[in-house]
This record gives C-alpha cells, structure tokens and sequence, in this order.
C-alpha cells in the first residue's frame, strides 16, 4: 500500500511576491571562557644592584659631556680664533686680488659692449644707404671707433679683428694688410 504523503508545511511563494526569502540558521554557540584562579607568584627582586649599575652609568656619561662642554669652550676661546686669522691672512689678498680683477673684466666686457652697439648700429643704417653713400658712414664708424682704439682698457675689442684697419682700407681703396702694415711701422718708428 502507497505510503500517503504529507502535506508540506511550507508555503508556495504567491505571485505578488517574486523574492524568496533565505531559509534563516541559527547562530553558533559562543562559550564564555572561564577565568580560572591560579596560584599567583610574586617574584622578589633585589633591585639595589640594578640601581647602582643605572647611577654608575649615568655619572659616567655626565663626565664625558663635561669634558666635551670644556673641549667645545676651549676649540671656541683659542682654537676657532686662531683659524679665523690664518684664513683671513692667508685668502685676503687673494679675495682682493679676485674683487679687483672681477672689476677689471666688467669693464673691458662693457668697453667691448659699447664697440659691438657702434659696429650693430652702423650694420641697420648701412641697409638703408645706398653704395655710393658707404664710405661716408664708414667714416663715421671709424671715427666714433678710433675714440676707443687710444684706451689700454679698450685694446682688447680690436685683438681679434682689426676693424679699424679693415674700415681704413675701405675707405681708402687699399688692402687691408697694407693699412695693417703702415700701422706697424708708424707704431715702431716712435720706438
């Protein structure tokens, strides 16, 4: 005979709702640990041994920066004195000596800028003049050049490249090694 089945006594979701719902589990058992009273040891510490090695060791490190403090006001009473004159009698007048020739090349460099401003400028206005009208404006450059050729300081702009010579023989029609030349005898026959 069939075993008849029982009904289930779950409920069938409704077809309002379309979530299902997880099936709920219980939550572990927690057990409260227990304190178990022991037998408590109490431990005895002579702790004079301790003490003195701790006070030793503490004398010992005051001494040494004693002896640091007095090595630190004798390095600045005597010693740092001491160096501070070495050094300025030993890099004093090199410092000067640097400041001056620091000086002196400031104004060569500025003698130089004032020589390259006259060449640039002549370059923009020599465009706008016409061939025929170039010797003039060569002319003009050397004279305002030759104001500067006389000057020990500014020699050294023309070291290189000797415009004045160059622009000499331009205006006159003559190679420039005979302008350079002629400069050279004049120089020597004063000699």
């Amino acid at each position: 005979m069939p075993v008849p089945r029982k009904k289930s006594t779950r409920r069938e979701p409704s077809a309002a709702k379309t979530t299902a719902r997880k099936p709920r589990t219980a939550a572990p058992r927690t057990t409260k640990p227990r304190h178990t009273r022991g037998p408590w040891l109490l431990l005895v510490v002579d702790n004079e041994p301790i003490r003195r090695e701790a006070v030793a060791e503490y004398q010992k490190l005051e001494e040494e920066i004693n002896v640091a403090q007095e090595l630190i006001e004798a390095f600045e009473g005597g010693d740092l004195p001491a160096y501070q004159r070495w050094e300025s009698s030993l890099f004093g007048p090199l410092l000067t000596e640097l400041r001056t020739t620091l000086q002196t090349i400031e104004e060569k460099r500025a003698i130089l800028m004032e020589v390259e401003e006259e060449m640039f400028s002549f370059l923009r206005r020599s465009f706008r003049v016409g061939a025929h009208a170039l010797k003039p404006e060569f002319q003009k450059l050397l004279n305002k050049l030759k104001e500067y050729e006389g000057n020990p300081l500014e020699t050294r702009a023309f070291a290189y490249l000797d415009v004045i010579s160059w622009l000499e023989s331009k205006i006159h029609n003559v190679n420039v090694q005979d302008v350079i030349r002629g400069r050279y005898r004049e120089r020597t026959k004063g000699e």
